[in-house]
């Protein structure tokens, strides 16, 4: 299964690097994260589809697949292209 919102830990864990220089590295990259919360307060977790490309390559990796694989998995959901009418409208 993939997970779409990553810790630093386990960005660390995937390119071989410890949790700090990760945390540097989002920080001096400005990545987007949102926070969720763990032991001791709340943690960033980043969107793999907003990290740099050589993280997603290694996570795509550690998932045993295809690059663009993940990136199709990644894509959002196409949107509905026909309106249904639900209930009676009364002709």
């Amino acid at each position: 299964m993939i997970e779409k919102w990553l810790s630093a830990s386990s960005i660390a864990k995937l390119v071989g690097k410890d949790k700090r220089s990760i945390s540097r590295q989002a920080a001096r990259e400005s990545w987007s994260y949102r926070t969720f919360p763990g032991n001791g307060g709340e943690h960033p977790y980043y969107h793999i589809a907003d990290l740099p490309e050589d993280i997603q390559l290694a996570y795509a990796e550690s998932l045993q697949m295809t690059f663009e694989a993940l990136r199709n998995e990644l894509k959002p959901l196409p949107k509905a292209s026909v309106k249904h009418v639900i209930g009676d409208i009364g002709l």
